[in-house]
Formats: C-alpha cells, structure tokens, sequence
C-alpha cells in the first residue's frame, strides 16, 4: 500500500514539474513573439499617427489600431501572469514568498 502511494505521489510530481515545464515554454515563447512584434506594431502605429497628424482621415483609423495593440498586449501580459505568474526572478525572493503567504 505504501509503495503504490509512492508512486501516485511521484506521479503527481512528474505531472506538476511537466506542467510548470510547459507553462514556462509557453510563456517565453508568448513573450519573445507575441509580445515583441505587438510592441514594434503599437510603436510604429503610434510614430506614423505622429507624423499625419490629425488632418488626415488615416489618423482615426491608426487610433483604433493603436487600441487595438494596447489590447491585445494587455490580453498578453494578462496570459502570461495567468501561466507564469511572477516568481523569485521577477520579484526577488522575499517579495515572491510574501506573495505565497
């Protein structure tokens, strides 16, 4: 009985380390795509709207794609605490075990 609770514990573990595994891959490929090419698109969107100005009818439809790309990089970090919410490395060890207690 023992070691059959043993081995249900340990594949318990092996399931919990695949998923945090798999979280944290996830996570720095969100972040290393996603995030940066919705960075580059809100900072281009917002340098072109500067150099139009408000004159000219584009301006109102790069403002909603400018919205547009503050969302959706909104709905990424959103996710992305979601999966990997901050740990020792983001926040320093004693903040991230304050947040556990």
């Amino acid at each position: 009985m023992n070691h059959a609770f043993s081995q249900h514990r340990a594949l318990i573990q092996r399931i919990e380390h695949l998923r945090e595994h798999d979280a944290r891959s996830l996570a720095t490929t969100l972040r290393g795509t996603l995030g940066k090419d919705l960075s580059e698109l809100g900072s281009t969107l917002h340098a072109l709207r500067q150099h139009l100005g408000d004159a000219s009818n584009c301006a109102d439809l790069l403002r909603t794609l400018d919205s547009t790309a503050e969302r959706a990089q909104e709905e990424l970090r959103r996710l992305l605490h979601v999966i990997e919410p901050p740990g020792p490395a983001d926040l320093g060890l004693v903040p991230a075990i304050e947040r556990c207690v």
